[in-house]
């Protein structure tokens, strides 16, 4: 966070400053806000199955298969910054 500015070589804090504050403080509860969102998302994912030991990823490759149809794991590998190898390794995990 910036330090305070008032009463420093740069002059008294003027009404800029604290609508910029105010948008500082509502940015960082948002960005609070939407990590606890993650993490109670990423517990349900976890209780139901759509989150595996890989992470969200298995989520992804049955969003794929489910909008684009049957694809092999080269396929979707490529769709993604990822390796056919990971994509390998989840769709066997995901298989058995």
């Amino acid at each position: 966070m910036a330090p305070a500015r008032h009463g420093t070589e740069l002059g008294p804090r003027t009404g800029t400053d604290s609508v910029v504050d105010g948008k500082a403080e509502a940015i960082t509860e948002l960005m609070l806000e939407v990590a606890q969102c993650f993490f109670r998302i990423r517990a349900l994912g976890q209780k139901t199955g759509l989150i595996t030991s890989w992470g969200g990823g298995a989520f992804g490759f049955m969003r794929s298969l489910a909008l684009l149809g049957p694809l092999t794991v080269p396929q979707i590998a490529q769709m993604r910054p990822t390796s056919r190898q990971r994509m390998q390794r989840l769709a066997d995990e995901l298989a058995a």
